[in-house]
C-alpha cells in the first residue's frame, strides 16, 4: 500500500510536473511577450531621447568649428606680435582684439585659454596677461573674451590697461575701470549666451571737490546709485580668482 501510495504520489508528481511544464512555458511566453513589448517601448523611448539629444547637439556648434575659428584669431594675434602684419591688417585686427594685446611689449607674455564658463557646451576664448598679487600668485588680467555663435565668434568682452576684467571662481566676471584718481569703478557681471549682464557695481565720483562712492544694481556707472563708501567698494572686490590651468603663452 505504501508502495502504491508512493507510486501514486510519484505518478501525480510526474503528471503535475508534466502539466506544470506547459504552464511554465505559457508563463514564459507571456513574460517574453511582456518583455518584448517593454523592449519596444524602451527602444522607442531611447529613440526619442536620442532624437532629443541630437537636436540639442545640433544647436551647439561642433568643437572642431569652434577650434578652427579661434585658431584663426589666435594666429592673427601671434602674427601681429611677431611683426608679420602690415598697417592695414593691424587696423582690421584692432577691430576684433584690444590694442593692449596686439601691442603688448615683447617682454610681457600674453596668454590664451578656452573655458566653458557658462556650461553651454561651447568654450569661451580669453586673451590675457598675468598680474602678480601680493602673495606672489599670478592673476589673469583679461582684455578680450569671445564665444562662438552662428558660425562666427562674438567679442563679448573688450578691456584695456585701465579697464581690466577678472574671472572669479564662481564663474562671474569682475571689472576694474578708472579714468582718474577720483573716478574708479568696480563691477560684477554674470555671463550667459554670449553676453555680460550687470549684477552690481561700485563707483566713485568727484562731487564739489569731495570724492563720493555709489552703489548700483541697475546701471553701470549710472546716476541712480545709492551713496556707499570706499570700504564697501573694497570689500566687494575681495573675491576668489579663477585658476586657469590650460593656458598657452603666445
Amino acid at each position: 500500500m505504501k508502495k502504491s501510495l508512493i507510486a501514486s504520489f510519484i505518478a501525480v508528481s510526474l503528471l503535475v510536473g508534466c502539466s506544470s511544464a506547459p504552464a511554465e512555458d505559457k508563463k514564459d511566453d507571456g513574460d517574453t511577450t511582456e518583455v518584448s513589448e517593454t523592449s519596444e517601448e524602451e527602444a522607442a523611448s531611447e529613440e526619442t531621447s536620442a532624437s532629443s539629444e541630437e537636436s540639442l547637439i545640433d544647436d551647439v556648434t561642433p568643437a572642431g568649428e569652434v577650434s578652427m575659428a579661434y585658431d584663426d584669431l589666435i594666429s592673427e594675434v601671434v602674427m601681429a606680435r611677431n611683426g608679420e602684419l602690415n598697417d592695414d591688417e593691424l587696423m582690421q585686427l584692432g577691430e576684433k582684439v584690444s590694442y593692449d594685446i596686439i601691442y603688448a611689449p615683447a617682454d610681457l607674455p600674453v596668454y590664451v585659454a578656452t573655458l566653458d564658463i557658462d556650461a553651454d557646451g561651447v568654450d569661451e576664448l580669453f586673451f590675457y596677461v598675468h598680474q602678480t598679487a601680493e602673495d606672489g600668485s599670478e592673476i589673469p588680467v583679461i582684455f578680450d573674451g569671445y564665444t562662438y555663435r552662428d558660425d562666427d565668434y562674438v567679442h563679448f568682452l573688450s578691456g584695456g590697461s585701465r579697464d581690466s576684467y577678472y574671472l572669479a571662481s564662481d564663474g562671474s566676471i569682475y571689472n576694474i575701470a578708472s579714468s582718474g584718481a577720483a573716478y574708479t569703478g568696480f563691477a560684477r557681471f554674470n555671463y550667459s549666451d554670449g553676453a555680460l549682464t550687470l549684477d552690481e557695481c561700485y563707483y566713485s565720483d568727484d562731487i564739489s571737490g569731495e570724492v563720493l562712492w555709489y552703489h548700483s544694481t541697475t546701471a553701470l556707472w549710472g546716476n541712480d546709485g545709492e551713496v556707499s563708501s570706499a570700504e564697501e567698494a573694497s570689500a566687494f572686490m575681495g573675491f576668489d580668482y579663477m585658476f586657469i590651468a590650460n593656458e598657452i603663452e603666445i
